[in-house]
């Protein structure tokens, strides 16, 4: 019995797993079908959807989706005009049932239900079309399912699915059938929506085909030859003109008469100086407050225009015209003539539609002259701050500005100037005495030919102390200099008769004053102040900045003779603190350095590794004018081949795999400076072309660029190599040398610099032992000796290194440093590898890289020990150890240093 009850309760389980799996997938059918539905807008595309996966879900022989009007007063089934046929859909194309129909009680019963009928329900609904039912029978469906198509709560048609057989559909498929309607009523609304939108569409597109294409010009002289040559052959007329109107100011513009010849259009108003900007006429004041107007000949009674002055214009019988409006605001105004009489009668809805789309195409022609004034003053004011900022004394600067000012503001004398003295700007003018050529007048050249002494001058001046823009032509011009007698010595030495001053504030109370002054009587106007109102920020902006940095040159210079006096009363005939000796050799050396350092030539440094060429470098650079810039230093064989000219000349972002960013090489960075190229001889033979070059042209390119740059910088070259013989073998170009070794230094080694071994060695120890809280206590005699005795092949380097570790090994006694041989079996060297003096020669490279190895390891770890295993840091062991934090890191990391 058990057994029998759980049997039916599986059953039942698998007959409602199997339910749900059904439902599911039916789900996610429907969940597909609205996915595509999503991306249909047309008529075919929907009921190909519905033909191919919809049918699928429910069958069906013939669909029918029929809409109803706004007031439900018409029907028409829009599946009749989809884009495949069936006999059905033939009938009843014939029969013209693809229209709007009449509504009946049939369709208003569908509109209204979800069922199941058959055709001999439709049957008894009387009202319904005969014809349609007929076509319906013919085609042998026999059985509908239908239900409404609903948005947003209103019914605004249904769904129908046709069967040829009976016992298709029942109330089971309501749900199913529902849920489809649901998502059609969507997509059928869009289609609809779209269909309406795209019959507007192309109604409006054949009506205005051509003044659409008027719309979209942006320029004045495409928009003019449009009117003529296209909207001409629509409407017809024999003349036109098209206004700018400036209500604020009560100006106007023709930008057919502008335009008329860039077009190849002879006007003669152009000959007539109706161009331009003209006062707004009584005509356009007249239409303005009518809006619109339509009139014969009595137009020319009615309203006087410059325009209809011309013998042309009184031949036209008819004329049309309207304001052109942006929103309230009226931005032009349209005419169109005739010769014909009552030409424009009954065109006037046609003009409206003419007149909305060339207030588009004035629109964007404003707009587009606004961007492109916007790009000539964005253009002017760079040219201007360019002008201000290339040159490097003040005159050069003033003639650059007055340049570009000349091409918008024409003068022919330009003055600048401010009342009190500043330091670095002059009051200076600049004569216009030919095209392009300019003679400047100073203050001292301007009292000599105006025969006024400064102090009548500078008293003029301080009356003279505006605070807002003037303009002063014709008889205004000639009554100033009546009472000025600087105004009357320009007319009377220059012949001025007009003249436009603008006063720039700058801080700290400054003004900064800027005269324009012509020989014509009525040059300057209120678009000139304009001009100058917007340059103003930029303006104010660039000279109050160089201004400032005129001051910051002068405290600079002063600051510079205090540096200078300081270091000359601290270090008195030493400027070369970092290097140690008195013997003659590196004496030789100084002097040397002092010849050259205040002359701005190349200089080699030859010498073997471990001199101390860096060191002389910077001596050099210190005491050389560029002091107050960048040493760049370059070791060239210690940067990888692949990037020796991106780190040299920098590259841009993109140039090669890797290149993310742009970069700055070190011969930029070394602009007003000096750049130090150590190991010159490593250089490969490729990039020494390209140094040349860099040499000579002072300019550099970026890898993947083609600008070219400009830069000032003081080069120092170094090595170790004989570049004679290098030269020689063709590893080093001859040119490069002769540019390089214009002077040349050559470094003593340090075994011919007697007592210095001693001194550097000392100052060594001392300085390290600081550095690690040791007691130096001097050097064994025996150690002296050996130092003197010894060759010293690696030099100041060598010395250094073996100092600093008989310091670590030493630290409690003095010092026993025994170079070479002797100092590696002092160390150990054959107690650890159990050999005997006598057979010291036995011992490989490899044996002594151990050892080395193991030293370095031991000393390394007493450093961090001594630092606390702090590696970077001013208290580092990378500080202390005078390398970078990356090497150390490295070097700890490869001998397994790791902190117990």
């Amino acid at each position: 019995m058990h057994e029998e009850n759980y049997l039916k309760k599986v059953e039942k389980l698998e007959k409602e797993n199997a339910r749900l799996i059904k439902e599911k997938q039916l789900t996610e059918k429907l969940l597909g079908i609205s996915e595509a539905l999503v991306n249909v807008s047309q008529r075919h595309q929907l009921f190909h959807l519905i033909t191919e996966r919809i049918g699928k879900l429910l069958p069906m022989d013939d669909l029918a989706i029929v809409i109803v009007n706004e007031d439900n007063t018409q029907w028409k089934d829009i599946s009749i005009e989809r884009h495949f046929s069936t006999s059905t859909l033939s009938g009843l194309i014939e029969k013209d049932f693809h229209f709007w129909q009449p509504m009946n009680s049939l369709v208003e019963h569908l509109l209204s239900t979800t069922e199941v009928m058959t055709i001999e329900n439709y049957k008894k609904f009387k009202d319904f079309p005969v014809g349609f039912l007929a076509v319906m029978e013919d085609e042998g469906l026999k059985e509908f399912i239908h239900t409404p198509l609903r948005m947003s709560g209103e019914t605004f048609g249904f769904l129908v699915f046709d069967s040829k057989e009976t016992g298709t559909y029942s109330k089971k498929d309501f749900s199913l059938f529902q849920a489809i309607a649901d998502q059609l009523a969507v997509t059928v609304s869009n289609v609809l929506a779209n269909e309406a939108l795209m019959e507007e569409k192309k109604k409006t597109e054949d009506l205005l085909a051509v003044t659409e294409s008027i719309a979209n010009i942006t320029t004045g002289p495409e928009l003019v030859k449009a009117i003529f040559d296209k909207l001409q052959k629509v409407f017809p007329f024999d003349d036109a003109g098209l206004f700018h109107l400036d209500i604020d100011l009560q100006r106007e513009r023709d930008l057919i008469v502008d335009y008329s010849y860039e077009v190849g259009i002879n006007l003669t108003l152009k000959e007539n100086g109706l161009t331009g900007w003209l006062p707004m006429s009584g005509t356009t004041k007249s239409i303005i407050k009518n809006q619109h107007i339509l009139m014969g000949t009595e137009i020319f009674d009615l309203l006087e225009h410059p325009h209809f002055k011309n013998p042309d214009i009184r031949d036209f019988k008819s004329v049309i015209a309207a304001t052109l409006k942006k929103g309230k605001k009226n931005i032009g105004l349209l005419y169109f003539w005739s010769r014909k009489e009552n030409a424009f009668n009954g065109q006037q809805s046609l003009f409206k539609s003419i007149t909305d789309q060339m207030t588009v195409a004035l629109s964007n022609i404003i707009a587009n002259e606004d961007i492109q004034e916007r790009d000539r003053e964005k253009t002017l004011q760079l040219s201007v701050i360019n002008a201000l900022t290339e040159g490097i004394e003040w005159k050069d600067k003033l003639l650059g500005f007055a340049k570009i000012l000349q091409s918008c503001i024409p003068f022919h004398f330009i003055s600048f100037g401010m009342i009190h003295d500043i330091p670095g700007l002059p009051n200076l003018g600049f004569e216009c005495i030919g095209p392009n050529e300019y003679r400047d007048i100073d203050i001292f050249t301007f009292v000599k030919l105006t025969k006024l002494s400064r102090k009548e001058l500078q008293g003029q001046l301080a009356k003279d102390m505006a605070t807002k823009p003037l303009v002063l032509n014709k008889e205004e011009f000639f009554t100033a200099l009546k009472k000025n007698i600087i105004k009357k010595a320009m007319y009377d030495v220059f012949g001025h008769r007009s003249m436009m001053v603008y006063p720039f504030p700058i801080a700290k109370k400054r003004i900064l004053y800027i005269a324009f002054y012509s020989k014509s009587e009525n040059v300057y106007a209120k678009e000139h102040i304009e001009l100058m109102e917007r340059l103003h920020p930029s303006l104010v902006l660039i000279f109050e900045k160089l201004l400032a940095y005129d001051e910051i040159k002068e405290l600079n210079k002063k600051l510079a003779e205090e540096k200078s006096y300081l270091q000359e009363e601290l270090q008195p005939g030493n400027s070369f603190s970092n290097i140690i000796g008195k013997s003659l050799a590196i004496q030789r050396v100084f002097q040397q350095v002092r010849e050259v350092a205040a002359i701005d030539i190349p200089v080699l440094i030859l010498g073997e590794t471990g001199t101390g060429k860096e060191l002389v470098a910077k001596a050099i650079h210190e005491n050389s004018p560029r002091r107050e810039h960048l040493l760049v230093k370059v070791n060239c064989a210690a940067i990888p081949k692949d990037t020796v000219e991106s780190e040299l000349f920098g590259h841009v972002k993109g140039a090669f795999t890797g290149a993310i960013k742009d970069r700055v090489g070190k011969f930029e960075l070394a602009d007003k400076g000096t750049i130090f190229l150590d190991e010159i001889g490593e250089m490969p033979l490729d990039l020494q072309a390209k140094l040349l070059r860099v040499i000579q042209e002072k300019e550099v390119e970026r890898m993947g660029s083609n600008q070219l740059k400009k830069i000032d910088f003081r080069i120092i070259a170094a090595t170790n190599r004989r570049l004679e013989e290098e030269t020689q073998l063709g590893n080093f170009r001859l040119d490069l040398f002769y540019r390089l070794s214009v002077f040349s230094i050559q470094l003593p080694p340090l075994r011919d610099r007697g007592d210095d071994i001693l001194l550097i060695a000392k100052e060594v120890a001392q300085r390290f032992s600081k550095k690690l809280g040791f007691t130096f206590k001097g050097f064994t005699k025996e150690s002296e000796r050996v130092m003197l005795d010894y060759q010293w092949p690696g030099n100041v380097r060598e010395l250094q290194n073996l100092t600093q570790q008989a310091l670590i090994t030493q630290r409690h006694e003095k010092l026993n440093l025994q170079p070479g041989n002797v100092y590696l079996d002092r160390l150990g060297m054959s107690e650890s590898f159990g050999i005997v003096q006598e057979n010291l020669e036995d011992i490989t490279m490899e044996d002594i890289k151990r050892k080395k190895e193991i030293l370095e390891k031991e000393y390394l770890e007493m450093v961090m020990h001594k630092t606390k295993w702090r590696v970077s840091g001013r208290h580092g062991a990378a500080a202390l150890l005078d390398m970078k934090a990356t090497t150390l890191e490295h070097r700890l990391k490869k001998l397994g240093i790791t902190r117990k």
